[in-house]
């Protein structure tokens, strides 16, 4: 599929303004670059509720419902997450991941806005998104029924428009100043193997980890153990009792095991359990 415009992420939020409020539109682009959050800061901007749907965890008859009898005659009840009173903005996320059951489903609510008996509210907004065969996710392909159902756009990456989104919410200064430095490296193509790749949800979650490592400084581990084992030792310490022996040898292997290729604190000190630097407790 090739979508017959290109947008940056300010460009779609534009873009569905526009354009989603009168047909339904389907943004493609590979995982991590923000399709998800557009869409729901989307919804914020024209006052709607956000629903969003994953195609990939669908059956049909969570769409259509269960049936009923009612006055000798079967009804559709289709679910509440859906079948809602007021406008609302319908997210159908990672809709080229679902079977093609589910893709006949769709037709006649993104086409015609209407499940069975039940109908949209007038004013309600209907968007899908999904990532492309290239990026090694999980997708199937689209009938050409529901392709010719909505417009199609492409969402790619923009170093610029990231780092102003970056600098709104308080993404860690490293972080920032990296991408700054280097923004080739803010989106990485998704490798065919199993490994990480550089996307701008990728770097929210080092800033996340950045942040959080800040709040809780870290401290020297307690190498021995129990604690009460080991204590500092003073000119009137002649070192440990025979009896406890055994535990010292442990103690000791586990400290050269335990310290081996780290820098020992300045403030570390010695021990009668295990004769070894370790950090006082």
């Amino acid at each position: 599929m090739q979508p017959a415009q290109t947008v940056t992420p300010k460009g779609l939020a534009e873009f569905l303004l526009h354009v989603a409020v009168v047909r339904p539109v389907f943004i493609w682009g590979p995982p991590g670059i923000g399709k998800s959050a557009i869409v729901q800061q989307f919804a914020r901007q024209v006052d709607l509720p956000c629903v969003s749907l994953l195609g990939s965890q669908l059956a049909p008859e969570d769409l259509i419902g269960v049936p009923q009898i009612v006055d000798g005659k079967s009804r559709f009840c289709p679910p509440t997450m859906i079948a809602r009173d007021t406008p609302y903005c319908l997210f159908l996320d990672e809709l080229n991941a679902c079977s093609h059951e589910v893709q006949k489903a769709f037709y006649s609510l993104i086409h015609e806005r209407r499940l069975g008996e039940y109908e949209l509210p007038r004013g309600s907004i209907v968007i899908g998104a999904g990532n492309r065969a290239q990026d090694s996710a999980i997708v199937r392909p689209m009938s050409s029924a529901l392709l010719n159902r909505m417009i199609h756009v492409q969402l790619q990456t923009s170093h610029r428009d990231w780092l102003e989104w970056a600098h709104a919410n308080e993404i860690h200064p490293t972080v920032i100043e990296y991408v700054q430095n280097r923004p080739d490296h803010l989106w990485s193509q998704p490798p065919k193997t199993e490994e990480p790749f550089s996307t701008p949800r990728s770097w929210h979650m080092l800033s996340d980890r950045s942040r959080s490592m800040a709040r809780s400084p870290t401290r020297p581990p307690s190498i021995c153990s129990p604690r009460a084992a080991c204590r500092p030792r003073t000119p009137g310490n002649s070192g440990p009792s025979s009896s406890r022996s055994a535990a010292s040898t442990d103690s000791r292997r586990s400290c050269a095991v335990r310290w081996a290729g780290r820098t020992r604190p300045k403030n570390a000190t010695s021990c009668t359990s295990c004769r070894s630097r370790c950090a006082p407790g």
